[in-house]
């Protein structure tokens, strides 16, 4: 045995040899009750081929106790020290450390360290195959963490990660063009939170400073797409435009008038010569976008203004599609081709025929999406309702919460997201009243959810149409009433007092991973298979999402 593998025994042999009077826990006790004997005998042989058995008994009896913290923790550590002492136990180890982030979160930053010390070492033993193998663990995992920092605002955290993924990839000839354009994003952010800081202290040390002041509320509007926080530094000597548009820009668009829409979509635009970073290009053409948008829709007069405005809306539109390189189609996952009816219909009739997807007519039917993604996701749903005048649900997974988008509920002409602070999709916030959906027309819905920290943002638009957009704390989600499903953290569809056939449904992970949920048939429990890559995707990752909301 290796010096790694005399170490993991130690650990192991010294929860068995404690005296009672310290292992006074009960969970400690029922563990030393259940596998002390085990441990010891297995610590009695040098062939680890009984290490490995024993920690896949330990995983198993992890997956069953997942309520019971304690003993759920003895037993994916134990299983953990015991699975990496050979090749045949590393995914035995990778799954039970994985399982106890995923269930005991205050011990996810131990668990991620233990993991990178278990790829860190596979990739320092192998060679060839095996290496690569090792490195694109590593890397998925140095990436994944990189995201959670950057969730956080660590940008310089995540950019020190990334770095050591760029590094591990070099040496092992892996593609690094993911994680270059990661790195150029974070070493952005890095860059503008020292402006911050540095334009913060000279207004600090003189209120009086018109360039910092200037300087600073721009980077809000346009590096950072924060109007509430550039709003913050306004006084009378800013400029009249940002005296105008910026506390307008920090409104729920639905509460701006028309004429301020209009000026609002041209402000934008103008903007976008502000910067030459591309994600902040991009941010101000949508930005754009939505209010030429909402401007149309709140004037109906055909006249010269409108004709303008539909010509502004062209150009803005021609505009991002020129930023934004087409998809790669590999990088989205198709959602249906992993929903397996025999095992996740919850209620109603579904059927599957030809990669499409049906389901109705009963009150709220629904079907788990065997996917979890954990991070900052787009995802597209199109549909068409073929029957019945009832809403369509998506169940969306939010960092630590979940809501549901629903579309054309309560008497068919109402859309929102439900529930945020308890209230319904028709009494809160987003709500919208119009259109209508119309049966046998197809219905694309895009849907980015952006996670920051503890706060989130969510943006639907509905045919290429901005409709719905909503930020704020996680907190504030929670799952509509009754379209509840099994596994809280996988994504979900429903239909309501209707017939409908979801004809595609897809997934990307921006930033973070998605992973795919599957049966254990033994233990009747769900389990999450640990894989280093997102679920349905060869590459690991996407460049990250920006604090912008």
């Amino acid at each position: 045995m290796n010096r790694y593998a005399l170490a993991a025994l130690a650990v192991s042999a010294a929860l068995v040899a404690m005296p009672l009077a310290v292992l006074a826990d009960e969970a400690t006790d029922t563990f030393n009750s259940l596998y002390g004997q085990k441990l010891k005998k297995a610590a009695g042989t040098t062939d680890a081929t009984d290490d490995v058995a024993l920690a896949a008994e330990l995983l198993t009896a992890a997956k069953a106790s997942t309520k019971q913290t304690g003993l759920l923790t003895l037993l994916c550590e134990n299983a953990y020290a015991l699975g990496q002492k050979a090749p045949a136990g590393y995914t035995t180890a990778a799954e039970a450390i994985q399982l106890l982030a995923d269930k005991v979160p205050q011990k996810k930053s131990d668990c991620q360290q233990k993991l990178l010390t278990m790829y860190q070492r596979q990739l320092d033993g192998s060679r060839g195959a095996e290496q690569a193998r090792a490195a694109e663990l590593l890397i998925g995992l140095l990436m994944g963490i990189s995201d959670e920092k950057a969730d956080a605002s660590d940008f310089a955290g995540a950019a020190s990660l990334a770095e050591n993924a760029m590094r591990v990839a070099t040496v092992a000839k892996l593609p690094t063009k993911d994680i270059q354009d990661q790195l150029k994003e974070l070493y952005d952010r890095v860059r503008m939170d020292k402006q911050i800081a540095a334009l913060k202290a000279r207004l600090a040390s003189n209120g009086q400073d018109v360039l910092a002041r200037a300087q600073l509320i721009l980077l809000y509007v346009v590096e950072l797409d924060n109007p509430a926080e550039a709003a913050k530094f306004l006084d009378a000597s800013s400029d009249e435009a940002m005296r105008n548009y910026v506390p307008l820009a920090a409104k729920d668009i639905k509460s701006v008038d028309e004429a301020a829409c209009l000026g609002l979509g041209e402000w934008y635009q103008g903007l976008v010569g502000k910067t030459t970073v591309t994600r902040s290009k991009e941010a101000m053409l949508e930005r754009a976008k939505a209010y030429y948008e909402a401007y149309l829709e709140k004037h109906t007069a055909e006249d010269l203004s409108r004709t303008k405005a539909k010509l502004a809306l062209k150009n803005v539109e021609e505009a991002l599609a020129r930023l934004s390189p087409p998809e790669d189609a590999s990088t989205w996952g198709d959602l249906l081709r992993v929903t397996d009816l025999a095992k996740y219909k919850v209620a109603g009739k579904w059927e599957m025929k030809d990669g499409k997807l049906t389901g109705g007519p009963e009150r709220q039917a629904r079907v788990t999406v065997p996917v979890i993604p954990d991070g900052t996701y787009k995802m597209q749903i199109k549909f068409i309702r073929v029957g019945g005048s009832g809403e369509v649900a998506v169940k969306l997974p939010v960092g630590a919460e979940a809501c549901h988008l629903v579309l054309g509920g309560y008497g068919g002409d109402t859309s929102g997201l439900e529930t945020i602070n308890g209230k319904r999709a028709d009494e809160n916030e987003t709500t919208v009243r119009q259109p209508k959906l119309t049966n046998g027309q197809e219905q694309t819905v895009d849907v980015n959810v952006s996670l920051r920290g503890k706060d989130a943002t969510i943006v639907a638009e509905l045919n290429g149409k901005s409709y719905i957009r909503w930020q704020g704390a996680q907190s504030a989600l929670s799952p509509a009433r009754g379209w509840d499903l099994p596994e809280p953290k996988t994504l979900g569809l429903g239909a309501m007092d209707s017939t409908v056939i979801f004809t595609s449904a897809k997934l990307k992970m921006v930033s973070g991973e998605a992973r795919l949920l599957q049966e254990n048939r033994d233990e009747g429990n769900p389990t999450i298979v640990v894989q280093p890559r997102h679920w349905n995707q060869p590459r690991w990752r996407g460049p990250t999402h920006w604090g912008r909301h």
